[in-house]
């Protein structure tokens, strides 16, 4: 007698079927599993942007004074804007990390403005001045001012505006994205420094 080896037609074709529904699973399943892995991905790198953001707004806040000896105003503040004297991350000074700076929101993006503050009259024009994009996708930045109670029992509590060459020794930034947006952040309270760093 003889004995048939291999397989029939009709068993290959059986498995070739069981393998290709085994190969479009794992296939469905490595592409469900990317998706997930780049918007974590995607979550984790705007989170770390927020995060920068948040460091440098407080730093920013932080190294605000008014110096002996400056007559001009050194602080000014309303709800969508903010212009104070500050010291500069060394990342973003190319001479003098003590810069004249504007905090705003304009066209969807976080901007800070600044020039190198100067302690005399400049005899040219004005200098363009150093912009950088902080947060892009923002609908607006709102910021208030803490005022603290008066000797006289005048109340404090925080203020739309500011206007003094002593700064606030609190500033509350509140960034707002647009409707439908994922992103959400605290409100971010940054302290003025008590003896700033002089450099």
């Amino acid at each position: 007698m003889r004995s048939d080896a291999g397989f029939t037609l009709l068993e290959i074709l059986i498995g070739l079927a069981v393998l290709g529904l085994l190969m479009a699973g794992l296939a469905q399943g490595m592409q469900y599993g990317f998706k997930v892995w780049d918007a974590q991905a995607a979550t984790i790198a705007r989170r770390d942007r927020l995060d920068a953001v948040d460091r440098a707004l407080r730093q920013l806040i932080a190294q605000t004074n008014a110096r002996e000896g400056e007559g001009a105003t050194s602080f000014e503040g309303e709800t969508g804007r903010v212009s104070f004297t500050t010291q500069l991350p060394a990342a973003l000074a190319s001479v003098s990390r003590r810069a004249d700076a504007t905090l705003l929101v304009e066209n969807h993006r976080l901007i800070l403005r600044w020039t190198p503050h100067l302690h005399a009259t400049r005899l040219a024009g004005p200098r363009t001045p150093g912009e950088t994009e902080l947060l892009s996708g923002v609908e607006k930045v709102e910021f208030s001012y803490w005022k603290p109670a008066g000797a006289e029992g005048a109340a404090g509590g925080w203020q739309t505006s500011w206007s003094d060459r002593q700064p606030p020794e609190l500033v509350r930034i509140r960034i707002l994205f647009p409707p439908g947006e994922s992103r959400r952040w605290p409100d971010i309270i940054a302290a003025r420094q008590r003896e700033p760093d002089r450099q």
